[in-house]
């Protein structure tokens, strides 16, 4: 919505607003203006459209005020299509202070912390922010103060797709956001201890592009020159497992003891602490790997159980309406028969079992496939054994590291045995012998066809390419290919090769 269709005028349930046009902020939910009202000093009036989920007892139904080191609302309501909630004006965010400061002296950053530790205290049996970040960090009344509660709340409740990705904001979220696991008051811990971070040394400890991978199996450096008892603590505020993160109670009283003057055996105590933080940090470290990979490896899965499965669709939609085509489609695959001719794409799910078995040796050697399936075209032997040909599909990342596609390939005999293959160029799976095949060297089997994208818009080459096989197929014209490799093959990366 423009800035115009803002009114100059709000009456909400406490006072009548002036509203100035043009905005001071704006931001993934709306935007914010300069409003005065009369016997009140300037403050700021936040505009959120009522789009799907910004139900009014979401963005309204908390008052926060009274609660220490958080931005109070004086005013909130309704006018016409947005929310509108009245705060005070803030002297200044966090985010301009780092943008004026770049770091900040250690003394000052612990008592940014203290502060918002201290909001956490009052905070935790109440509600979680979702989103702390130096943005919603805001200098008011001499103390730095947390703001935009009901808007952190809306972000986390909106069952939008659009709108999920402003429900955290990356270099910020916690491992269990990441995961979609219930947000606590730990979450908004493990954000403090970012916040900590990009103040003393001048950026969040991670900085993309990978934001989740960073996140759920990351082990942040230590900050040089950090004191060692706020170096423990801050590391502790960074454990992946919410459950070994201090609670807002003890990070208040961590800090403020942090900067107190030890004894020698204290110092050594706290040695010991940090040695025990940075241990119990890298074992999580290493579960959340393990973890992170399985889960990964299962939404790559589903991704390709969708993708294929709409591309046996589309084969099915082209072949539908042709006379004399019988069509079986069945959960593996489809099979399509005219005259004496297959078209076939079979996932082969009763083998799976012999390709998952060598799947970290190809990930090592090569790159890593996710699922596979085959598409071929099948007719009777011809006079000289000739039965057709198959290609393999593979879900991998063949062209480039973490993109992953469906790529449909084949193999060939080696050029100089070239032993005749009923099905010529034929697939495999990707299981030691496909390996080698990938090999710089010859061996036993070649690439016969490149790597070439089926998904994600290049549907429509491929299955053109595969009816036409198969029409010709059904007349007998289709013949063992003239020359082999068919197209240029060099298209697959090779990855850490032993």
């Amino acid at each position: 919505m423009s800035d115009s269709a803002i009114p100059p005028v709000v009456s909400l349930r406490r006072h009548e607003w002036r509203i100035a046009n043009e905005p001071l902020a704006r931001g993934g939910f709306g935007s914010v203006h300069l409003a005065t009202a009369d016997g009140h000093p300037p403050a700021v009036a936040k505009f959120i459209p009522k789009d799907p989920g910004a139900e009014r007892e979401m963005l309204l139904g908390d008052d926060l005020s009274g609660v220490p080191n958080v931005v109070p609302r004086l005013d909130d309501g309704e006018a016409g299509s947005y929310w509108v909630i009245v705060m005070p004006r803030a002297e200044k965010s966090l985010r301009v202070y780092l943008d004026e400061k770049g770091r900040v002296p250690i003394d000052d950053a612990v008592q940014v912390l203290i502060d918002i530790a201290q909001a956490l205290v009052a905070l935790q049996d109440r509600i979680v922010h979702r989103d702390i970040k130096p943005e919603n960090i805001l200098l008011w009344d001499g103390n730095w103060c947390l703001t935009d509660f009901g808007i952190s709340r809306y972000a986390e409740a909106t069952t939008e797709q659009d709108t999920r990705k402003y429900a955290m904001t990356p270099a910020y979220a916690a491992p269990e956001q990441w995961r979609g696991d219930r947000a606590t008051i730990l979450t908004d811990v493990y954000a403090t201890g970012i916040v900590a971070y990009e103040m003393i040394i001048g950026r969040p400890p991670y900085t993309g592009p990978d934001y989740r991978s960073q996140h759920l199996q990351g082990n942040p450096d230590l900050i040089a020159g950090l004191p060692i008892p706020l170096q423990s603590l801050l590391k502790a505020c960074l454990n992946i497992a919410p459950e070994s993160r201090p609670r807002p109670r003890s990070l208040l009283n961590q800090l403020k003891k942090s900067q107190d003057e030890n004894s020698g055996a204290m110092h050594q105590l706290h040695q010991a602490s940090q040695i025990a933080v940075r241990r119990r940090a890298e074992e999580e470290r290493k579960r959340s790997i393990e973890r992170s990979d399985e889960e990964l490896r299962n939404e790559l899965r589903e991704t390709a159980n969708q993708s294929l499965s709409m591309i046996i669709s589309m084969v099915q939609e082209k072949l539908d309406d042709i006379p004399e085509v019988r069509i079986r489609k069945h959960h593996d695959g489809i099979e399509c028969s005219l005259s004496e001719a297959k078209l076939v794409i079979d996932r082969r799910i009763d083998r799976r079992a012999r390709w998952m078995d060598y799947s970290t040796e190809f990930r090592d050697r090569a790159f890593e496939v996710i699922d596979c399936a085959i598409v071929g075209v099948a007719f009777p032997p011809d006079q000289y054994g000739y039965e057709g040909r198959s290609h393999s599909l593979w879900f991998c990342d063949a062209i480039e590291r973490n993109v992953f596609r469906w790529y449909e390939t084949a193999f060939m005999t080696h050029p100089f045995s070239r032993k005749m293959t009923p099905l010529d160029p034929f697939a495999m799976f990707p299981d030691n012998d496909a390996l080698l095949a990938l090999e710089p060297v010859g061996h036993t089997h070649e690439i016969a066809w490149p790597f070439t994208p089926i998904d994600q818009g290049d549907e429509i080459v491929f299955l053109e390419r595969w009816v036409d096989w198969f029409a010709a197929a059904a007349q007998g014209a289709l013949s063992r290919p003239s020359h082999m490799p068919e197209r240029n093959t060099r298209t697959w990366r090779l990855g850490n090769r032993p």
